[in-house]
Formats: C-alpha cells, sequence, structure tokens
C-alpha cells in the first residue's frame, strides 16, 4: 500500500529532479545523489544538481495498519560531507548499497559538462567520508557509461549491467574493488535479438538471481524497443570471475519462479488489427472543414520562392530539377548505390502508424532485401528475400545520422552515391543552404499512413517514387489535435466520429496528392504514403540558430522561447492548483 509523504514547498522543491539515484540507509532514511532540475533563471534552463540530499521520515511518525493512509510527515535535509574530496556533480550514474556494511558505491555517469564518467566512490552514510576507488585512468576510460545498473556479487566485486558508453552496451563489467581488476561479459537473451540494455533496471532475487526488468531505447526515428523481463543466475557470474567471461544466457528457466517463467513465455500481443496489404479503412461520412487548396508553382523564381516561404504557406513546386529521378531512381539503382549494410524498418500489422501508443516493432533488414520487398517486380534476379516478405506488414524506413545519438540525417554523408544525382531545387538552394540542417531518405510500402505531427523547421518533400496523399492542418487547429509532444494522439484521421477527441472532427484540414517528381514546402504537416514511397526530405532553419534547442536532432523540439513559455504556463497552473 502507497503512502503519502508529507513535506513542506521547501523540501518538494529541493527533490524536483530527474535521472538521480537514490539508496536506502536504514529503515527509515534514503540518500538521494544528483541528478537534473531546472535551474530557474530565463526560461528555467536545466541543470545538474548542486546537492545530494537526506530524506527520512520523523521519529514515530509510521502510521498503523488501522490508519494506514495518513501522511508520513519527512524531514529533508542537504548532504554536508565531511571528507575534503567528493564526487563531481553528475546524473543517469548508478548508486548502490555494499552489503553488510555503511557503504554506498556511486559509479559513473554524465558530468554538468556532458563529459562520460568513469570512477567510482565510496560513501560511509555514518560518517559522511568519501573515498575514490584508486582506479587507473584506462581502467576509468574503460568503465565510462551512464543510464546503467549495478549490484553487489558481494562485498568486494561490483557488477556494472549495460548502459551508454556512449554507444549502448550490453555488457556487463565486474570491478574486484580490493585488486581493482576488472572482467566482463556479454550478455545474451535466449531467442531474441540483444537487449539494448540501457535505463533499466536491476535487482536481486531470492535464490542468488539478478533480475533484469525494462529498459530499451526510444528515439524520433526508431520509435520505442522494451526490454522482456531476464534473469540471471549470479552462481554462473562468479564462475568466470578468475578468466575471461564467454557470452552469458541471460534468461533461464530453472531458476526463474513459476508465475515468472508464465509471463515470460506469454507472446506480446498485437496492439493494431491486422489488415490484408493494400487495404486502408473506409468510411462514409460528412468531411471535415477544409483550408483553401494547396497552390501548384511550376518551376517558381528564386524570389518567388523567397516569398512562398515567408508567407509560411503549402505550396506545390512542379516542373523541378528532381522531375527527372522518378525514371533514374528505380530499385536496382537505389540497390546500387545504397549500402548494403543491416538497417533498421518500422514494421506495423496495420498502416495506420501510432508514435504516441508505437503500435510498430523495428525489423532489421538490408536495402537490398527491403527493396525487393516494394518493388519485387523491379528488383527480379536480385536474389535477395525475406522469409517474413509474404506477412501483410507495413513498412516504413527513415534515414538517419551517422551517429544517431549526436547527428542530424545527411544522404551526402551516409548515401554519397545516392546524394550525387539528387538535385536541390535551385529556386531554393538560396534559402536552404545557409541555413540547412538535415536531409532525410524516407522509403514506405504501399497505403503506409505515418503518424499526424509537426515539425519545427522549414522543409521541403521532394517526392521521387510514388505518390503521397498529405493532409495538413495549420498551427492554429493544435487545440484540437491532442496533441502528445510533436505528434497526434489520433490515429485514424479519416474516422466517422471520434469519442475520445471530439474536437477534431472541426479541425480545418486541407488535402493534396503530390505525385512523382512534385515538391511540397511544408510549414507543419500529416503524410500519408498510397503507394511504394521513395522521398527526400529537406529541412532548414529560419530562425536564429539560438532559437532552436541544441539537442534537437529531429525537427521536432519547440524553440527555446516557446518551450520556456510553456513550462512557465505549466508552473502557473501548478501555482493556481495550491489555491
Amino acid at each position: 500500500r502507497w503512502r503519502p509523504i508529507a513535506l513542506d514547498t521547501a523540501a518538494q522543491g529541493k527533490l524536483k529532479r530527474w535521472r538521480h539515484t537514490a539508496v536506502a540507509v536504514g529503515l527509515d532514511r534514503v540518500f538521494v545523489f544528483g541528478g537534473k532540475t531546472h535551474g530557474g533563471g530565463h526560461g528555467g534552463c536545466v541543470s545538474v544538481c548542486e546537492e545530494d540530499l537526506s530524506v527520512q521520515a520523523q521519529p514515530g511518525s509510521w502510521p498503523s495498519d488501522e490508519n494506514g493512509d495518513q501522511n508520513i510527515p519527512a524531514n529533508v535535509e542537504v548532504l554536508h560531507y565531511k571528507s575534503p574530496t567528493a564526487p563531481s556533480r553528475r546524473y543517469s550514474h548508478i548508486s548502490v548499497c555494499v552489503p553488510g556494511t555503511n557503504t554506498i558505491a556511486v559509479h559513473g555517469g554524465v558530468s554538468q559538462t556532458g563529459e562520460i564518467l568513469g570512477d567510482i566512490w565510496l560513501l560511509d552514510w555514518v560518517s559522511l567520508q568519501w573515498t575514490e576507488v584508486a582506479l587507473s585512468i584506462p581502467v576509468q576510460s574503460e568503465l565510462r557509461c551512464y543510464s546503467h545498473d549495478a549490484l553487489f556479487l558481494s562485498a568486494t566485486h561490483l557488477a556494472l549491467w549495460g548502459g551508454n558508453s556512449p554507444k549502448i552496451s550490453n555488457k556487463l563489467q565486474v570491478v574486484n574493488l580490493q585488486t581493482l581488476a576488472v572482467s566482463r561479459a556479454e550478455l545474451k537473451l535466449e531467442g531474441a535479438p540483444p537487449h539494448a540494455l540501457t535505463r533499466h533496471t536491476v535487482c536481486m532475487l531470492v535464490d542468488d538471481v539478478a533480475f533484469c526488468l525494462g529498459g530499451g531505447l526510444q528515439c524520433f526515428s526508431f520509435g520505442v524497443h522494451v526490454n522482456a523481463p531476464a534473469c540471471v543466475p549470479l552462481a554462473r557470474v562468479r564462475a568466470f570471475l578468475k578468466e575471461d567471461m564467454p557470452p552469458l544466457n541471460c534468461l533461464n528457466n530453472d531458476v526463474c519462479t513459476d508465475a515468472l517463467k508464465s509471463h515470460l513465455a506469454e507472446p506480446r500481443k498485437a496492439t493494431a488489427p491486422r489488415l490484408p496489404t493494400g487495404n486502408l479503412p473506409t468510411h462514409s461520412w460528412n468531411p471535415p472543414p477544409q483550408m483553401d487548396p494547396i497552390q501548384r508553382h511550376s518551376r517558381p523564381t528564386p524570389e518567388q520562392f523567397r516569398a512562398i516561404v515567408e508567407s509560411r504557406t503549402p505550396a506545390i513546386l512542379t516542373d523541378m530539377e528532381v522531375s527527372d529521378l522518378p525514371a533514374l531512381w528505380r530499385a536496382p539503382f537505389l540497390a546500387a548505390c545504397l549500402p548494403d549494410h543491416p538497417i533498421s524498418v518500422r514494421e506495423c500489422a496495420s498502416p495506420l502508424l501510432d508514435f504516441t501508443e508505437k503500435n510498430f516493432t523495428f525489423k532489421k533488414t538490408t536495402f537490398s532485401k527491403l527493396l525487393t520487398r516494394l518493388f519485387p517486380k523491379e528488383m527480379v534476379g536480385s536474389g535477395e528475400s525475406d522469409p517474413a516478405d509474404s506477412q501483410p506488414h507495413f513498412l516504413y524506413y527513415r534515414s538517419i545520422g551517422e551517429n544517431a545519438r549526436k547527428d542530424q540525417a545527411r544522404i551526402d554523408v551516409s548515401f554519397p552515391k545516392l546524394a550525387e544525382s539528387f538535385p536541390l531545387p535551385a529556386c531554393a538552394r538560396d534559402v536552404i543552404t545557409p541555413k540547412f540542417f538535415s536531409s532525410v531518405l524516407r522509403i514506405s510500402s504501399r497505403h503506409t499512413r505515418l503518424w499526424t505531427h509537426y515539425d519545427v523547421m522549414h522543409n521541403i518533400l521532394c517526392q521521387i517514387r510514388g505518390c503521397k496523399r498529405v493532409v495538413l492542418w495549420a498551427p492554429s487547429e493544435a487545440g484540437k489535435m491532442y496533441l502528445c509532444g510533436s505528434s497526434s494522439r489520433v490515429v485514424d484521421i479519416d474516422a466517422p466520429s471520434h469519442p475520445e477527441f471530439p474536437l477534431f472532427s472541426s479541425a480545418r484540414r486541407v488535402e493534396c496528392t503530390l505525385n512523382e517528381g512534385e515538391v511540397l514546402f511544408l510549414p507543419d504537416y500529416n503524410v500519408t504514403s498510397v503507394t511504394a514511397s521513395v522521398a527526400v526530405n529537406v529541412f532548414w532553419r529560419d530562425l536564429p540558430d539560438v532559437q532552436y534547442q541544441v539537442q534537437d536532432l529531429y525537427g521536432n523540439k519547440d524553440p527555446v522561447p516557446a518551450d520556456a513559455a510553456l513550462r512557465a504556463a505549466a508552473g502557473i497552473v501548478e501555482q493556481l492548483r495550491t489555491l
């Protein structure tokens, strides 16, 4: 049973943080280390927490079973350490108690300057004295990671599970705090692809078994991958501590409880109905209110294109340089220009991709197999096939940067051979080139409908193969779009009614069909592919660079002033709720 903790306003303010750690010390006390918080000031900037905290229930405050819902008063105090040195401020680190001692270990994370850390510190939580483990610089470098978890195999062996370093690691690293030796093992899950072992939790179960729960990936391009639960018998880990560790199987049903076996064996249920390839839902209903139709412009001049951009009005550009590409970008040509290394594509049983509920999974394939799937007649004799190709699934590929966590997508970097044949429209070069942000290759199967969303940067959508049905709403309609972040929660925009979203049907929209070789200028949009499609998006910034968030790789985060205004508004609402 959950019991509320009674805290005053000042204590609540100190505890407002995320990407921190907390460790129980004794029966009624918790130490809170690091994390991020809103630092106040202009725009409520995010900063790394400067203070570690102790949260302790007041003596005699635990409620009885007869009065179990009463508040538990607690005190929040800043930890003032007695040692001359202490760990640097950090977030996304780990902290864990050393079994049978008054010691807490802290490892890794990210510093306030963005450096990935690999140091280990030990805190005596009685005397509040810190001691740094004397790791050599090379060992610290090898142990650098964040968004991981840890537990002790013994009082001297600290096991670090996964994390980012900066790439995601599925390694188990065991540090002997006496000899400072480090042993490593690669964690694998039976019958499934390797885990994305990051942002997970690890805890000790009975019978000397570690239980790893959750974690995975979430990003605009790849969506969400959540790990299945897994168990690791720690006796098998200890058996390899004195020698090189071979790959370990995380899942061992011999040591799982019956309930856990049942949970792990239960198949994941689809979140969307399976529809035959080529069929879209059809409805008979009154169309929603329309905006003015999108204007077409044949080979506009640079001055005309600049005027279109300044009007912030969608426009279709025809007779452009890309008009010759549909005949050139046939599947064999694309296969020859695109590297044949593994890629990840969204795969969905429904043609209606839903970003808020993540009704899709990610499938590993190659460009050759993807093109054979989408353009089988053009790829006759390629010899490429996939056993899953016969399944009525819908596929969507979006290119990302070379470093998916740091770089914007650029076809000239990722696909230089293909980029040589792609001409940026001459009328747009003077506008786009000085403020260029990214260029994205999009490939999708027939009838695949992308979720309704908005971007904060201008872009042009160059339709090379196939055609698209495009549906757009003006920013003034945002209040009727039921947005979650930059994506709408409304999945089927053509449904005759939306009981969950009653305002959506009154949102004014405009539609058009974008044909092969045409270019669409988009301030904000929803796109639906209605045939096997290949397109290139080119994004550029129209505001000063300082107005955009630094870590926005996909052009979908609100500009800094807008984000600050939304946060301020949320704060005002919270204040009003206290009245």
